[in-house]
């Protein structure tokens, strides 16, 4: 249980869940990144994960459609208050996707 802690304390979710953000860990932008020619990974991914992001956006949407309906689902705070109260409490990078749903909507790009 110890090294589980320990791994999570140092995991950056951000980093292990954002595409964009994988691409940038080697040291180029982003846009270096996709300007390298057949760098098929870099390009097809970036698309990938935008039709992901977008995907994840309009499901958002659907299911609240306002801020306001984010903030008052007691299912979603409820969830949310589970994840940081584990192990996750510690992770960095955790987007706190109760306020609104644009935060809702890349949680849900990021775990998709």
């Amino acid at each position: 249980m110890q090294l589980m802690e320990k791994a999570a304390k140092e995991e950056n979710f951000s980093l292990l869940h954002s595409f964009p953000d994988y691409l940038t860990r080697g040291g180029l932008t982003l846009e270096e990144s996709l300007s390298i020619p057949n760098h098929y990974f870099a390009q097809d991914g970036m698309q990938l994960w935008n039709i992901s992001c977008g995907y994840a956006s309009k499901l958002v949407s659907l299911i609240w459609p306002s801020d306001t309906a984010v903030q008052q689902d007691a299912g979603l705070q409820h969830m949310y208050r589970e994840l940081v109260s584990s192990m996750l409490a510690d992770v960095k990078g955790l987007p706190d996707f109760r306020e609104s749903k644009a935060n809702l909507a890349a949680f849900v790009c990021q775990v998709f």
